[in-house]
């Protein structure tokens, strides 16, 4: 209720057990542990390079990031807008629900990735993004971690 009256989510996990998961909004976290490379990704790729996630107040984060697993996941789900993907899915995407919107992720943590800051940059721009940005309409595009992690990231960068 509170997502369709406007609010905005941030649901980002990357599993090493257990299998899917129902998100809601009809959003689904794909992990499988008996397969690894079949949700497992090392490198992932902005669908957009423009968009604000990528090049925000947190910094230019480029849009090609590896890692030793950048995700654990794939997500999927009708209407869902790709913002990442990886070596086998979705990443990363985004969802218009009511007059609010959701993030989903299957991404691991910044500490995995590569190049390192644009990692933390874009982690704390992907936050900047779920509090205050648009998700858009699923037409408009052709498109971690909890409390936490996200002062990690945005205490990093201010001290930068």
């Amino acid at each position: 209720d509170w997502v369709r009256a406007g609010g905005r989510l941030f649901i980002n996990a990357a599993p090493n057990e257990g299998g899917s998961m129902n998100l809601g909004f009809g959003l689904s976290l794909n992990y499988t542990s008996e397969e690894m490379d079949m949700t497992h990704s090392n490198n992932a790729y902005a669908v957009d390079p423009n968009h604000e996630i990528f090049d925000g107040n947190y910094g230019n984060a480029g849009g090609t990031f590896s890692g030793n697993w950048f995700s654990h996941a794939t997500v999927s789900g009708e209407g869902l807008n790709s913002l990442i993907t990886g070596d086998v899915g979705v990443i990363l995407g985004e969802k218009t629900f009511g007059e609010g919107g959701v993030l989903v992720g299957g991404m691991t943590l910044p500490h995995y990735h590569n190049p390192s800051q644009e990692s933390y940059d874009l982690l704390a721009n992907i936050l900047d993004y779920a509090a205050h940005g648009t998700i858009p309409e699923p037409s408009t595009y052709a498109l971690w971690a909890g409390a936490a992690l996200a002062g990690v990231a945005l205490v990093r960068r201010r001290q930068r």
